[in-house]
């Protein structure tokens, strides 16, 4: 389905042209200085005075009126010297830049007397609170702050600022689908949700576009400046409702340098911290940069590493566990008791979250205002998230400090509690992991030619996401075993289960998602006078994505696997035009931006018309008809599936699906759904497979239960399923 979206800013349009390309998402990574060189004596503007950014080889002189600008300035913090023949040099120290912003720096110059020609040393002031000109609610924070900061994460350092969220490892909070296919926590800004945050690092946005929220989390010695905008953003910025987190990863300095740091909670464990010895977290994260040699510090690389760690959760239990052999434990409480398997007090540690990136930079300077860079990110991470309904599965019983006698032992081991699942197959209950690689690749030209500069970027994102639950060592794929619940609605084994699978119970989800997205753009900007800065970009961005999951809806005593697949190749494009003016008292922002894109795929103009007719008729098409009297309990179930073919065919959030239902002795059929919106790779069969001992009267039973979950308000007669139920 195509859509056209037309987004005007405030106020005019500045018209302009711009070339080249980039993602749905266009963001500047530079910010630019400003000021009026004067006369010390005097107080009259210089004209032709020479302002350069010292150790960069980018310079500009001065106008008739002492104005100068130096743009596309990279973030960071720079030395900043004025010269003129007849004057003294001054050079101004701590002069930060940041992303977006207009740094104004002014210099006064002393004529030289005699032959005195030493510079003049001058510390610029700290940078403002409230940056003055910005319109927008952002904040930019250097990546030497974040690394100063008692954090191991830019998530932790965004955390102290207002708005910004990072949404706990709570399954109340988090839905199950989410737990199950984020290896991150997934992020809040103001609010909102996660697909209405985009994170870019160095312009490319690097989103999971098919879930929504951030893919990577750059390690902090990668990030050169962070830029956090929860509000009033620019043209540039596109496919952002929240807010926009804006990453510059750092480039290679001219001098050799390097750093490794190590965090663990080792020492705390060893010192008698029970907390910090079962989280047993380690992280090790390093640097190296500088110049190649023999290239005259024109080709820099920085390459970053880090490598995490630990559990993913521990928590504190009470003390009111199960003692078998002690009649004053809590199991003998009433009319409270504590679960039988709730044996383990205090501080426990569940599941793992471990995690490897890397990161490298190669920049080569063309010329001073010219260079070429070309990054690489690639981030694995695996995650076991610890979920509040798999907690008597956690670790065996007998391991418990509160298990201490023979008779405690034998009443585990015995199962003497009565209960028809044994208390130490709890642990052969699956939960899912998760296993994710993301991978970044991009290459870009920066051209600075005095008052216009332009930047040219290509880049390549890539996610491939698996969760699978994994026993022995062995993905169990869509082999499902359906678990049971306890008393206390705690996942347990099923009795029976562990006789006929490898284990006793798994979790309800399996498969992932591929994504695969290439970026261009291309951005122009021009100081057309002291007061107006234009720029503009053209963007492109192109996707492959593609899902394919397994996920059981969870009946009694039967597991019926619902396979969901997808596959389609997106696109969009923008464009945009921004003009801001700037005085000393006022700034203004005027700007245009056109979005165009494209998710292919058919569907109904009216679509309440076709779901009437579809539902009324229509008989799958069926490869082989039984005999004898499984042909009229088969009749009663294609009756079932039809309306699941209605509601196929009508909600695009189901492009395809497959489901496993028993009908009968010696009884199979094949039906063929073709949902019209699908794409042709996503049309699957729904299989209707037979068992030899399966019960008939749970065909239909099962059928309308699945079909009543999918939206028994599509049907509109739900009843007639129950009514076929009971004729049976």
């Amino acid at each position: 389905m195509r859509h056209i979206l037309v987004r005007l800013a405030v106020g005019c349009i500045v018209l302009s042209v711009a070339y080249l390309a980039r993602p749905g998402t266009v963001a500047a990574q530079t910010g630019k200085i400003t000021g009026v060189v004067r006369d010390s004596t005097s107080n009259q503007p210089l004209e032709g005075v020479e302002v350069y950014i010292e150790g960069t080889g980018v310079a500009v002189n001065t106008a008739s009126n002492g104005r100068y600008f130096l743009i596309s300035v990279p973030p960071g913090v720079y030395t900043l010297v004025a010269r003129r023949p007849g004057y003294r040099s001054t050079a101004v120290r701590g002069v930060s830049v940041v992303i977006d912003v207009t740094r104004e720096q002014n210099f006064n110059l002393t004529q030289a007397q005699g032959v005195t020609l030493a510079a003049v040393q001058i510390q610029a002031e700290a940078q403002p609170l409230v940056e003055p000109g910005v319109s927008s609610s952002a904040v930019g924070i250097s990546g030497d702050v974040i690394r100063a900061l008692p954090v191991v994460s830019i998530e932790g350092a965004l955390r102290l600022q207002q708005g910004f969220l990072q949404v706990p490892a709570n399954t109340d909070i988090i839905s199950f689908n989410e737990s199950r296919r984020d290896v991150t926590s997934p992020i809040r800004i103001r609010g909102g949700r996660a697909g209405e945050t985009v994170t870019l690092i160095d312009g490319i946005p690097v989103n999971n576009w098919i879930f929504g929220g951030p893919a990577i989390s750059p390690s902090l010695e990668s990030v050169q400046q962070l830029t956090y905008i929860k509000g009033g953003m620019e043209p540039q910025y596109g496919n952002a409702l929240s807010g926009i987190l804006n990453i510059a990863s750092r480039d290679g300095g001219t001098d050799l340098a390097g750093a490794v740091h190590i965090q663990s909670t080792s020492p705390g464990g060893a010192l008698g911290n029970r907390q910090d010895e079962l989280q047993n977290y380690t992280q090790l994260e390093g640097f190296l940069s500088g110049p190649i040699p023999n290239t005259s510090n024109k080709l820099r690389f920085m390459v970053s590493g880090r490598q995490t760690r630990g559990a993913d959760q521990v928590l504190e239990f009470d003390n009111r566990v199960t003692v078998p052999s002690d009649p004053t434990s809590a199991f003998y409480a009433r009319p409270f008791p504590s679960n039988y398997m709730d044996a383990f007090p205090g501080w426990r540690a569940f599941g793992y979250n471990n995690e490897r990136q890397l990161f490298g930079k190669l920049t080569y300077f063309l010329k001073p205002q010219m260079k070429l860079g070309f990054t690489v990110f690639d981030d694995q991470q695996q995650r076991l998230p610890f979920d509040f309904g798999f907690l008597l599965t956690y670790g065996n019983p007998l391991n418990s400090p509160a298990i201490k006698t023979l008779a405690d032992s034998e009443a585990y081991w015995g199962n003497r509690f009565g209960e028809r699942v044994g208390t130490l197959e709890f642990t052969k209950v699956v939960q899912g992991s998760i296993d994710a690689g993301r991978r970044l690749i991009v290459a870009r030209l920066d051209h600075n030619l005095g008052r216009t500069s332009y930047s040219v970027a290509v880049g390549r994102f890539s996610l491939n996401r698996t969760t699978c639950n994994w026993f022995q060592g062995v993905c169990l794929g869509s082999t499902f075993a359906d678990p049971n619940f306890t008393d206390d609605q705690f996942i347990s084994g099923l009795s029976g289960t562990c006789a006929v699978n490898p284990v006793c119970g798994t979790d309800r989800y399996y498969g992932g998602e591929k994504l695969r997205t290439i970026v261009t753009r291309g951005d122009i900007n021009s100081q057309v006078s002291d007061h107006h800065n234009v720029q503009a970009g053209v963007m492109a961005m192109f996707h492959k994505v593609s899902l394919n999951a397994y996920e059981s809806p969870g009946f009694v005593n039967t597991f019926i696997s619902d396979q969901f697949t997808y596959a389609a190749t997106p696109w969009d494009g923008a464009l945009y035009l921004q003009d801001r003016i700037e005085y000393d008292f006022l700034t203004v922002k005027l700007g245009g931006r056109f979005d165009l894109g494209s998710a292919g795929g058919n569907f109904w103009r009216q679509p309440g018309p076709q779901l009437r007719r579809y539902v009324g008729g229509g008989v799958p098409r069926r490869t082989r008809r039984p005999a004898g009297p499984g042909r009229a309990r088969l009749r009663e179930a294609d009756r079932v599936v039809r309306r699941l073919r209605a509601v196929e065919e009508a909600a695009p959030v189901f492009p395809a699906h497959r489901c496993e239902l028993p009908v009968g002795r010696g009884v199979g059929s094949v039906l063929q759904l073709r949902p019209q919106h699908a794409e042709p790779a996503a049309r699957q069969p729904v299989l209707v497979h037979g068992h030899r001992d399966g019960p008939r009267r749970d065909a239909v039973r099962h059928a309308a239960v699945h079909v009543t979950r999918l939206g028994d308000s599509v049907l509109r007669q739900p009843q007639s399923l129950d009514r076929a139920n009971d004729q049976l």
